[in-house]
């Protein structure tokens, strides 16, 4: 599956998922001890393809809005927190950190997803190494028409190739929330004449850092992700303090699930006793 939007006989969502999870699943060195926190329903689809691809059940932590969802997954003995994603990252503060984030958010580019970006990439939220995934929604998201078209005319102006990450079309979304991280991390050259030679040779080297894998694929709109393989060498550039917490609600959750998390680890690596 590239970044070219394609159809599949047994379900493109399904094909997705399986390609998300298999990428995570080659980057990040020791699954047992990584903690996979994914937005899922009462269905929780994403957990027997994490753990077919090597991720322990109990490192699993499912997020969803609705508290319904959330119990019911609880019942079933599996790690689960209510709430907004963002508001979660953004609460996160644990020296656990989070290998794999699966941000499934099916919306389109709006001011919430860079705030998840800050905290997955420049936060110690995720762990070096550790991915992070974006799948958003192309189309029906006209109040990111003013930000989308700044980046797409950005682009154009140097001569990145999309071609060369995969796409087809400047509209990607996963692209364009890739850009505003090359903005981002270029933006110390602000308000200074950079030579399209240096700004080539800066974004192939954040290329390296960050490793972006673009896909898309069609389910009654197109959905288009970035998958960001964050590297060792990638530096966390703000501590947790230079970000406040959002909310108190979650907090709690997020110390609770992790307190399950050591015991049930602690359970399963204590010997059996002898008879």
């Amino acid at each position: 599956m590239t970044g070219k939007t394609k159809n599949y006989k047994f379900g493109n969502k399904n094909n997705w998922r399986r390609t998300v999870w298999n990428i995570a699943a080659k980057h990040i060195p020791k699954k047992k001890n990584a903690i996979c926190l994914y937005v899922g329903d009462e269905k929780d689809l994403d957990r027997p393809v994490a753990i077919k691809k090597g991720f322990y059940s109990n490192n699993l932590i499912l997020v969803n809005n609705d508290k319904k969802v959330v119990d019911k997954i609880r019942r079933q003995k599996k790690l689960a927190i209510t709430g907004d994603v963002q508001d979660i990252l953004s609460s996160w503060n644990s020296e656990t950190k989070i290998s794999f984030a699966n941000l499934d958010v099916c919306c389109g580019i709006e001011k919430s997803i860079f705030i998840d970006v800050f905290n997955c990439l420049f936060l110690p939220v995720v762990a070096r190494p550790g991915v992070v995934c974006f799948n958003l929604q192309r189309g029906r998201d006209n109040y990111s028409n003013d930000i989308r078209n700044k980046y797409i005319k950005a682009i154009k102006k140097t001569r990145l190739n999309i071609k060369q990450f995969g796409i087809d079309s400047y509209k990607h979304r996963g692209f364009l929330l890739y850009s505003s991280i090359l903005e981002f991390l270029m933006s110390p050259h602000k308000g200074k004449d950079i030579s399209i030679e240096d700004f080539e040779f800066q974004a192939a080297f954040i290329k390296t850092l960050l490793e972006p894998v673009f896909l898309s694929y069609k389910s009654g709109v197109v959905m288009d992700s970035v998958i960001i393989k964050i590297n060792k060498e990638m530096p966390i550039l703000f501590q947790r303090d230079f970000f406040p917490e959002r909310t108190k609600t979650v907090s709690p959750q997020i110390s609770a699930v992790l307190a399950v998390r050591t015991m049930k680890r602690k359970r399963y690596l204590s010997p059996s006793p002898a008879y």
